[in-house]
């Protein structure tokens, strides 16, 4: 009789075992995929960031460098550019994109705050002259390009 108590509590005690080892996997592979969940968030954060660094380089050659500008302008057929407001459109254009971008990155990020704050800080360049109707011309490509939240924030922000 002693024998099959003694049995039956290891056999007990091993399905327990079993059981608790399933537990604890279950636990890690929700830790696991959490931690790949940020991850992932912090890449795509990283990457929208990355592509924008490039565009803005690319205008920043065209802000720079006169002789690129001028063929940049001949091929686009146009002879009657006026340099200054051209240049003036790209500098808007990476105003707004690098905010757009950090509102965004802040956003994947959860720093809320910070996101808020380059809505304000977009606000206050957008009170420099020129600066609206810029931000007017941009607003509908900004949508296009999916970035609607920056847009509402700018339309919707208090201090």
């Amino acid at each position: 009789m002693k024998k099959i108590d003694i049995g039956q509590t290891i056999n007990t005690m091993a399905n327990l075992g079993v059981i608790a080892g399933i537990v604890f996997l279950g636990l890690e592979v929700r830790q696991n995929q959490a931690s790949l969940e940020d991850a992932n968030i912090i890449n795509r954060a990283t990457a929208t960031s990355t592509a924008v660094e490039y565009i803005n380089e690319y205008r920043n050659l065209l802000l720079q460098d006169e002789d690129l500008r001028e063929v940049f302008v001949r091929a686009g057929g146009d002879e009657q550019v006026d340099h200054d407001a051209f240049r003036f459109q790209l500098l808007c254009q990476n105003g707004a994109w690098t905010m757009i971008m950090l509102h965004e990155r802040y956003e994947l990020l959860g720093l809320h705050n910070r996101a808020h704050g380059t809505v304000g800080a977009w606000i206050d360049t957008l009170q420099h002259s020129g600066m609206s109707e810029c931000w007017e011309w941009q607003k509908p490509r900004v949508r296009a390009f999916g970035y609607d939240s920056f847009v509402d924030a700018v339309e919707s922000f208090e201090r």
